[in-house]
């Protein structure tokens, strides 16, 4: 699998990885696997990206950030920025919280104790790694209004997407920075209609092995795209990416 770099146009130290091929989501079929590792793990990077970020939302009141995908130094380091008493914006001084979800055992965002009381009546800003469909937006938003947070905002360091029902977002990379970047529903991806078998399972750190290996089989005997479509469906419920 061969990766390219791409620089963001408004920090050249802010970079992620791009693969072409068949890539198997959460809830779509991608051609084009979006790796952002260095700038979640990585301190230029993620303040780089933060800084980018933070700029969007100068006038907007930021009392909590939600960081979803691993995203929570991205999220500090936006915290850090909006706060400094040097940023001429409303959030001067503001002491931000960081908080994520936890899952339930019906995959359900949920808030437990501190958590609760950092977003309940607070404007919330939704940071996330990357967006393609918006479902997971969606779900994040539908628990902040279930405890009562108020949306500051949706931001993103890539997102296909310019606005999910009507929400804005705000992104470092979009899809104009992929070259023929697209998303498809798994039951009907141009791709597997095309007979194109998935090469692996866009998890958030890296293309899944596990997924990569059962793939492999196609080597010995070509899988099916339906019947590689149902292989995610097992895996992405049962085995979490690697």
């Amino acid at each position: 699998m061969q990766f390219k770099s791409i620089r963001s146009r408004a920090d050249a130290g802010v970079t992620m990885d791009v693969a072409e091929g068949h890539f198997a989501a959460n809830h779509s079929h991608i051609n084009n696997y979006i790796d952002l590792t260095k700038v979640r793990t990585h301190l230029f990077a993620a303040r780089g990206a933060a800084e980018i970020l933070a700029g969007f939302y100068e006038s907007t009141l930021v009392e909590a950030i939600l960081c979803l995908e691993n995203t929570d130094t991205i999220g500090a380091l936006m915290a850090e920025a909006l706060s400094k008493s040097s940023f001429t914006g409303m959030n001067s001084d503001q002491d931000i919280a960081i908080v994520r979800p936890e899952l339930n055992a019906n995959n359900q965002m949920i808030f437990r104790g501190y958590a609760q009381e950092a977003v309940r009546g607070k404007n919330v800003l939704l940071l996330l790694s990357s967006i393609s469909t918006g479902k997971t937006v969606t779900r994040a938003y539908d628990c902040l209004k279930y405890y009562g947070a108020i949306l500051a905002g949706v931001c993103t360091v890539f997102s296909a997407l310019r606005e999910i029902d009507g929400i804005p977002v705000n992104a470092v990379f979009t899809g104009a920075d992929v070259q023929d970047y697209m998303t498809y529903p798994p039951e009907t991806c141009a791709l597997c209609a095309a007979g194109r078998n998935l090469d692996a399972l866009a998890g958030i750190w890296t293309p899944s092995s596990i997924l990569t290996g059962i793939l492999n089989y196609k080597k010995r005997a070509p899988l099916a795209p339906a019947l590689a479509c149902i292989v995610y469906a097992f895996t992405s419920s049962t085995v979490p990416s690697v």
